[in-house]
């Protein structure tokens, strides 16, 4: 009854907010609940050894409110994250939320369709969207929205839109501050914790001004000769130890009936740091501190700028007698310029895949290769390349070992796979069978400089989803690994300590209903 009147309300006040609709209009409220219950022994890492699996059921509500005529569009989305049980029955005020605006933006219609004179529209528009949106290219392989994450992810920016005849073309900006300011743009990333770990475990407060560093909820640091900690950090996706100062992005793409091609400029920028510890509670806390351009609290931090530049080709070959319909895609990006921890980067990234669908029968077969550091790597450089802020999950395996939150191989990756999946007629119900082998792009040395092999395990996935009725959707998967004893050193893990045969299960229930349509006509 409460979230009935809480609807009614809410769509009230919008239709006042907006007044009558006097030209073409549509607004509409929807919503999404979307439960995801897991068993973990294995999830993102290898387990130590003895170790008991993982269990719960993670939650997210979402409120979506759209409004479109003719000449604008305005969009926003209130999301809820939460772990079942994470809050008590009943929780103090001082507890504070979890409530979070996911998207709010605005899209402005800057121009009409302009005719050409061989008759087809030259312009057919140029678009405004402002605001806090999602951003999603392609196969996500690079830029997408990482829906799979219950908290998604979203970028403050503008993003200018022009369609031309069979392009389209976005060229994307942000620019990231703390906090309103009134002089100089300094920006120190990442979401700081109010307590870690320090090097000894023991729980401590973190003190302003450092960011500290962690691996898999670890510390992890060596010592140069100097005595100055040197931190090994992850190569993973969406700048995990550090969020971008700013961005710059260029994206066009054409498409045609079999085929469809696409292009990616992404400049990102990052806060330059120094590598800096703190004893607390008898030992180190190790962490970043973000270097000034001047010695006055008034001046700009210093920035780091990253290149990456590629295209992706799809091509339907259409329908092979006695194969089906069968595609091809490829794609090759590069990366230039500094990393985020100032190193000089020259990386790069293919793949390539072939699908066939006959029938109910749907296969998928490629490979993916992103480079990395090998013996030959000079200090002060790297070829580890970032596959920026894409959607992982959907790529290099359902366990998630690469490139999330726990690391990457600081010798790249390669991913030769096979995807199985039958669709049945009403398309209601699926279930596929996916089977990765990973390798890492070149050989690496354990803790005693010994040559490790590149081989670092096969990966199985089994994915089912069923459409109960248009508004939910039931999805489940069970996932195993065999590990190879080269993945512990690739994950910089104490070798021989570690489960070699993770897995890991789940059922997820999305329930997506619209509860208000309202559509006018001048």
């Amino acid at each position: 009854m409460y979230c009935k009147k809480a609807i009614a309300s809410f769509a009230c006040a919008a239709v006042l907010l907006f007044g009558p609709l006097s030209v073409p209009a549509q607004f509409s409220i929807a919503g999404q609940l979307r439960t995801r219950s897991e068993i973990r022994h294995g999830y993102g890492n290898l387990l130590p050894s003895g170790s008991r699996p993982a269990g719960f059921t993670s939650q997210r509500t979402r409120l979506q409110m759209n409004y479109q005529n003719s000449g604008i569009g305005i969009g926003a989305s209130v999301q809820d994250i939460r772990v079942w049980g994470q809050d008590g029955s009943t929780i103090a005020p001082a507890d504070g939320s979890r409530l979070m605006l996911h998207e709010g933006w605005a899209e402005i219609l800057l121009t009409k369709t302009m005719d050409s004179l061989d008759g087809p529209p030259l312009i057919g528009y140029v678009k405004l969207k402002l605001g806090r949106q999602e951003l999603s290219y392609d196969d996500q392989k690079l830029i997408g929205n990482l829906d799979w994450l219950q908290q998604g992810r979203r970028h403050d920016m503008a993003l200018l839109k022009l369609g031309i005849k069979k392009w389209q073309i976005e060229i994307g900006q942000a620019f990231n501050q703390n906090a309103e300011g009134f002089r100089a743009t300094s920006y120190v990333p990442g979401s700081v914790p109010a307590t870690i770990k320090n090097a000894a475990g023991t729980p401590v407060s973190v003190p302003a001004g450092l960011v500290p560093l962690t691996l898999g909820g670890q510390v992890n640091a060596l010592s140069t000769p100097s005595g100055l900690p040197v931190y090994i950090h992850p190569s993973g996706t969406n700048a995990p130890s550090q969020h971008y100062k700013s961005f710059s992005s260029l994206y066009f793409s054409r498409k045609s009936k079999l085929s469809t091609w696409s292009f990616l400029f992404f400049r990102d920028r990052f806060t330059r740091y120094k590598l800096d510890s703190i004893i607390l509670d008898g030992a180190y806390l190790y962490g970043r501190r973000f270097i000034k351009s001047g010695d006055q609290d008034d001046f700009d931090y210093r920035t780091l700028s990253r290149t990456t530049i590629g295209f992706t080709i799809s091509q339907h070959l259409g329908r092979i007698s006695g194969l089906g319909w069968v595609g091809l895609q490829a794609a090759i990006y590069h990366q230039t310029g500094r990393d985020r921890d100032d190193l000089r980067l020259k990386a790069w990234h293919c793949s390539f895949s072939t699908s066939l669908q006959w029938g109910p029968l749907h296969i998928q077969a490629g490979y993916d290769a992103l480079s990395g550091d090998d013996d030959h790597t000079r200090p002060g450089h790297s070829h580890r390349f970032d596959p920026l802020y894409g959607t992982p999950h959907r790529h290099w395996g359902y366990m998630d070992f690469f490139y999330v939150a726990t690391g990457s191989p600081l010798a790249g990756l390669q991913d030769g796979y096979l995807k199985i999946k039958l669709v049945s007629k009403k398309e209601n119900l699926s279930t596929g069978l996916d089977l990765h082998r990973f390798h890492t792009a070149h050989h690496f040395p354990d803790d005693r400089g010994n040559t490790m092999k590149k081989y670092l395990g096969l990966e199985l996935d089994w994915i089912t989803t069923f459409s109960l009725n248009p508004y939910t959707q039931i999805e489940s998967g069970f996932c195993y690994y065999r590990a190879s004893p080269s993945l512990q050193y690739a994950k910089g893990l104490p070798p021989g300590t570690y489960q070699s045969a993770p897995a890991w299960a789940y059922v997820q229930f999305n329930i997506r209903p619209g509860f208000f349509l309202q559509k006018s006509t001048p």
